[in-house]
């Protein structure tokens, strides 16, 4: 089975990948592909449309969809370097299919990797267990809360997070409504004003989450996004983008504030929780730090119930001998 060549994969909107007809991920695929993503929820965040929608600009989605629409498989790859590699498939992975996939994995000239695999997804498809080394992504973990918990803090370890919001009630008042499409060019003028107040590095990482979160506001109630939005004196300060996943999860997005303003981080994160708990969702999501040192303690001093594990497969060598790739 062939691997497909460069060119096609990222010149063409449809390209044979690991013996497979693929299709490049366009926001009018959203009725296609979304139906079976919200039939097997998972549990990292990177597996909704909206998700996916928001972050192919940078990692350039396709993806394989079976004819009874019971099996997806969703590719991603570097134009610079020619590669593609897959995300977890979803829905109903055969033996067949398996033996399949491994077979066209070898006819790559490099390893593939399936990135944002879950525990119980490795489990029960041993085969791709044996010929895949595994790797757990710490940086790709997700925070998993207690709704309740973030929309109350209740509790000794959570007592500075109440104290900040009560300094930031003592030192302005807001306004929490829901955020709806028409508040989109509002956010957006909201995170130039923020980038410019804070000047930060703008390096390819933050150029790609800048460009999620447009495609996001441009597209919000396309991909039925829900949000909070936090007015002081009339002024857009904060917001929050959410979605709820199976009606047990809510992941949030994203989330933006004017630190200028004390405490506000806290209020608009309660204040989004408060919205969940509002729609009777369990738990909360606020996906993964990406191993930066002051996102991941301040994930942490939120007290998640759990991380998610997010786990990071490569293809082993035949035999477990050099293979040239």
């Amino acid at each position: 089975m062939s691997g497909g060549s460069s060119k096609a994969m990222f010149g063409t909107h449809e390209f044979n990948f690991l013996g497979l007809g693929f299709k490049a991920l366009e926001l009018s695929d959203q009725a296609l592909v979304e139906p079976i993503l919200r039939a097997y929820p998972q549990p990292l965040t990177g597996f909704t449309f909206a998700s996916l929608a928001a972050w192919n600009s940078s990692f350039h989605y396709a993806f394989h969809l079976d004819e009874a629409r019971a099996r997806l498989i969703l590719s991603f790859g570097n134009p610079k370097t020619g590669e593609r590699h897959l995300l977890q498939p979803i829905g109903r992975i055969s033996d067949a299919d398996t033996a399949a996939l491994l077979e066209a994995s070898r006819a790559l000239t490099y390893p593939l990797r399936i990135v944002g695999v879950s525990p119980p997804f490795l489990e029960s498809h041993p085969a791709i267990a044996r010929d895949f080394a595994c790797e757990e992504s710490r940086q790709s973990a997700n925070y998993v809360y207690r709704t309740e918990d973030l929309a109350h803090l209740r509790g000794k370890r959570l007592s500075k997070k109440r104290n900040l919001i009560a300094q930031a009630r003592r030192l302005y008042e807001w306004r929490v409504e829901p955020l709806d499409a028409g508040m989109a060019e509002a956010c957006r003028a909201l995170v130039r004003q923020i980038v410019a107040e804070e000047s930060p590095v703008v390096d390819d990482s933050l150029e790609r989450e800048m460009a999620a979160l447009d495609f996001t506001l441009r597209h919000l109630g396309a991909l039925d996004q829900r949000g909070t939005a936090l007015f002081v004196d009339g002024e857009l300060v904060a917001f929050a983008i959410f979605e709820v996943v199976g009606g047990q999860m809510a992941i949030v997005h994203f989330e933006r504030a004017l630190r200028r303003f004390k405490g506000l981080y806290q209020v608009v994160n309660q204040q989004t929780a408060l919205a969940v708990e509002a729609l009777g969702v369990p738990l909360i999501n606020r996906e993964e730090d990406l191993g930066e040192p002051g996102l991941r303690q301040a994930k942490l001093s939120y007290q998640p119930l759990r991380l998610e594990p997010s786990l990071m497969l490569t293809l082993r060598p035949v035999g477990g001998e050099g293979l040239v790739y």
